[in-house]
């Protein structure tokens, strides 16, 4: 009985149903989200393992990176006072020695046994009489004997021939043999699964089903970009010969992510602006005065651009949709201000929504204090507002007795029935998803839109966590700002530290100390806490000041009253989780801890350090590092103390975290890029947004019957979060 012939539906096969895998292993890929044939397909390797350049040890050059394959002589473990581990062995290849020196390995390194064939990779260094690599790459190896030195590089792995792989047979592929001398690819794993298991599914599915994907790009833009066809680029990258191969396909795979994103964002902005009404609010030479009489102090150039900017769009009946970015205490919400009043100005109500109750609550003080004299009708909405309270203010929006209303997450929730929303601001928009910060526009119209952060995002985040957004910039700071100096405070200079911090806060002044979390998740655990720390600090160095603890586990009354508090100038130090890091406002604090910083990043330990020299007096700040804390880590946050550029900063942790870690894209609702690298790829990235904003268009919607599959793509990944359409 022949089987049956394949088709494009086999891609989307439950993987328990393809030869070779069964249902157990079935429900382990499960937990990498790999549930079909296209989900193995599309499931990249995370690095590679290059092979290709095995060598001898005779024949190492210093400085020069190379590959040692041999067998474990010896194993040398100690244990230094501090606890640190290190781990010493040496490599044996046809009668020469090499050293392999690692501290605090891995457990893949510690439970290496004498008499392992293994293949290492790393930058060799003479040392006295015998070569030495410090913290390798190592792999091991199952081989039964040692293969012959000089052919390591002729040996051909399963990317040469796909189908000559498949007709050695499973012993084969079982065989990390196979691999040597070629650019292995490695993934990423779950518990019961190993890289040569997962290497032989890939391998097996590439071969028997990446013949049937469909192209999505069209010839024109394959021609444009010099790229391959989809189906070379998943050969080339689940079963590369060279790294050459390597690069081919993920030039194509990249461009193709990123080319599907910023269609779908520029789908998203077509039909916001194109196909929506928003209210015209003019400005004028006479609106404009009145409005800057409000601000006791000039504005600077930046500030008075972005007001030009805001102004032009929202005097258009196509709905503003820009971002607006500011370093730390750059004047954000003067431009805030001015967009409110200007939109109140004719006759229209505005919205402004900050992530937590602390920060809501200090916009609607900050903007009673500098509206006390205008005619400007607010109000306070929030999580904690009573009920009487929220029907007044619901009953008083609906009617048109309401001007502008401040809340937090609540003015998304349920139908706020505004009379006539013009305008909706969103403060540190990056904390709110893209679904979070469509709502507030599903009323009876379409208002202009401006998303503000003091987080600086680097531009190729940006373009894709905001694409569908103009963006305005204000690099300037009003003058005034005190300078802010930043320390590494190592173990030994911790005492002289908190002594210092005492000193500041008896003389007048405030402090916060952060710490990054609540409680120990274990018994064990070395790590600072913030109860911890303010059991410590009140009980000894810290003891007679008026100090409180301040974490996101408390009620919003107990939070609200102790930063009521503080800022106020009643607690002289705060202990806090990171809560505070958002535009917190006490000008009398001068003094900063941060406890286990290496925990954050830098864009959040700039935030933070945002929260000082707010006032008449300059700011310092303590970055106290653990006791285990790496040597690579301090030299990141040693680059922080160096610069207080928020720009700079946020590159280097895009460059160093990813932007997964800068902001979560699962907060966001988009989709993680799956090979796309934001740094890396910033070429490729300008490529595909011109290249989706031209597509868009002349065909806004990918009617054409060419673009059948591109539309399929983009809609199957972005068409929910983005709000594009159903998905078929």
């Amino acid at each position: 009985m022949t089987s049956r012939p394949l088709g494009t539906k086999d891609l989307l096969r439950p993987l328990q149903f393809v030869a070779g895998i069964g249902p157990d292993r079935a429900d382990l890929l499960a937990k990498l989200q790999l549930r079909n044939v296209a989900d193995v397909l599309f499931y990249f390797p995370r690095t590679y393992e290059d092979l290709t350049t095995t060598v001898k040890i005779a024949d190492l050059v210093p400085g020069t990176e190379a590959t040692i394959v041999g067998i474990v002589h010896s194993i040398e473990r100690q244990v230094t006072r501090a606890g640190k581990v290190i781990v010493g062995i040496l490599i044996e290849q046809d009668g020469e020695l090499m050293r392999a020196l690692w501290f605090n390995p891995t457990f893949g390194i510690r439970d290496l046994q004498k008499g392992t064939w293994v293949a290492v990779r790393g930058t060799p260094k003479r040392k006295t009489m015998r070569w030495e690599m410090v913290h390798p790459k190592v792999l091991r190896l199952d081989l039964p004997t040692a293969p012959p030195i000089e052919t390591l590089g002729q040996h051909r792995g399963p990317g040469a021939d796909v189908a000559a792989a498949s007709s050695r047979g499973d012993e084969n592929q079982n065989n990390d043999s196979i691999w040597l001398g070629t650019y292995r690819p490695v993934y990423g794993l779950t518990e019961g699964l190993n890289q040569r298991e997962m290497r032989k599914i890939a391998t097996n599915v590439v071969r028997r089903f990446a013949d049937l994907l469909e192209e999505a790009l069209t010839p024109d833009l394959i021609e444009r970009h010099g790229l391959c066809g989809i189906t070379q680029a998943v050969r080339g990258i689940h079963c590369p010969q060279q790294a050459s191969d390597v690069t081919v396909a993920q030039a194509r795979l990249v461009y193709q992510e990123l080319f599907a994103l910023q269609l779908g964002l520029a789908m998203r902005r077509y039909r916001m602006t194109a196909q929506a009404q928003a209210p015209v609010l003019i400005d004028s030479e006479k609106i404009r005065g009145r409005i800057l009489r409000l601000f006791p102090f000039e504005l600077t150039m930046d500030q008075l651009q972005a007001i030009d900017q805001v102004a032009l769009d929202m005097g258009r009946n196509v709905p503003m949709n820009r971002m607006l970015q500011g370093d730390v205490g750059s004047g954000k919400t003067v431009v805030a201000v001015y967009s409110m009043l200007l939109c109140v100005a004719h006759g229209y109500q505005a919205a402004l929504m900050a992530p937590t109750e602390i920060l809501a609550r200090q916009h609607f003080q900050t903007l009673r204090r500098q509206l006390k004299s205008s005619r400007v009708r607010m109000a306070l909405l929030t999580g904690s507002t009573p009920a009487a309270e929220r029907l007044k203010i619901e009953q008083d929006l609906a009617s048109g007795n309401l001007d502008i209303v401040i809340g937090t997450q609540t003015l998304v929730r349920g139908q706020i029935p505004w009379q006539k929303l013009g305008l909706v601001i969103i403060d540190e928009g990056h904390k709110f998803g893209v679904k979070q910060r469509a709502q507030l526009k599903q009323g009876g119209c379409d208002p202009h839109y401006l998303v503000m952060t003091a987080t600086p995002i680097p531009r190729s985040a940006a373009m894709t966590l905001f694409g569908d957004l103009d963006l305005s910039v204000i690099r300037q700071t009003p003058p005034g700002r005190q300078p802010v100096k930043s320390y590494l405070v190592e173990v030994e200079k911790r005492d002289s530290w908190w002594q210092f911090l005492r000193q500041q806060a008896a003389s007048g002044r405030q402090a916060f100390i952060v710490v990054p979390r609540i409680e120990a998740q274990s018994d064990d655990e070395q790590t600072a806490t913030a109860t911890g720390v303010f059991a410590e600090l009140t009980a000894g160095v810290l003891q007679g000041l008026r100090v409180e603890l301040l974490h996101g586990q408390m009620s919003s009354a107990d939070k609200q009253r102790i930063m009521t508090s503080f800022q106020r100038g009643l607690t002289q130090v705060l202990i806090s989780t990171t809560v505070i890091e958002v535009g917190i406002d006490v000008p009398n604090a001068n003094c900063l801890a941060i406890c286990s910083p290496q925990r954050l990043g830098l864009s959040q330990l700039h935030q933070l350090r945002g929260r000082v020299g707010r006032g008449q007096h300059a700011g310092y700040v303590g970055l106290v590092l653990d006791e285990d804390c790496p040597q690579e880590t301090r030299q990141r946050l040693q680059r922080f103390c160096q610069t207080t550029d928020g720009f700079e900063l946020a590159e280097l942790d895009l460059q160093l975290r990813g932007p997964g870690d800068l902001f979560g894209t699962r907060q966001h609702g988009l989709p993680p890029l799956l090979i796309a690298d934001l740094t890396r790829d910033y070429d490729w990235l300008i490529k595909a947004r011109s290249d989706a904003q031209s597509l868009v268009q002349i065909d806004p919607e990918l009617a054409d019957p060419q673009r059948k599959r591109l539309r399929q793509l983009v809609l199957a990944k972005y068409g929910r979060m983005l709000e594009l359409g159903d998905v078929g």
